[in-house]
């Protein structure tokens, strides 16, 4: 009886699991939800998101996205330059530390773990343990990263 329960079980999780990629890691980067800095720099900030803004190439990376060397990347690949392209769409000065980040990690983690996925997403977050535990279940990823900057 045992055994036959068994070989169900086995089976169905067989059954269930075809098809589903599991990604590994998985980390999700938010966008800096509180950000404190000193008036006086907010005319040297405000050029830096004028700079940003005109050299913001999204139209070339939207048309990549279609490119036949994107047809043929992996889907987690796919995944994190769609939303490289999403989030660049409201980019200033402090999220390119989100930018950065997932470039930064994908580099460093790429050779270790092909199946790697990371979503970056202009979400905030309070940074309270329960906010982001529920944020990562909500999003069902392993790790979130998230920023304060003062």
């Amino acid at each position: 009886m045992t055994k036959i329960f068994t070989t169900i079980l086995l089976s169905f999780t067989f059954f269930v699991s075809i098809g589903q990629t599991i990604y590994e890691p998985q980390i999700l980067i938010l966008s800096p939800n509180e950000v404190k800095y000193d008036k006086v720099f907010e005319n040297e900030i405000a050029g830096y998101n004028d700079l940003i803004e005109k050299s913001n190439k999204l139209a070339e990376q939207e048309k990549g996205l279609k490119s036949s060397e994107s047809v043929n990347q992996p889907a987690n690949i796919k995944l994190m330059i769609q939303d490289e392209v999403t989030f660049y769409k409201n980019i200033d000065f402090f999220k390119q530390i989100s930018s950065i980040s997932e470039q930064f990690l994908a580099y460093k983690f790429f050779e270790k773990f092909p199946n790697l996925l990371i979503e970056l997403k202009d979400a905030k977050s309070r940074g309270s343990i329960e906010d982001l535990k529920n944020i990562s279940e909500q999003t069902k990823l392993q790790y979130v990263l998230n920023f304060r900057i003062r």
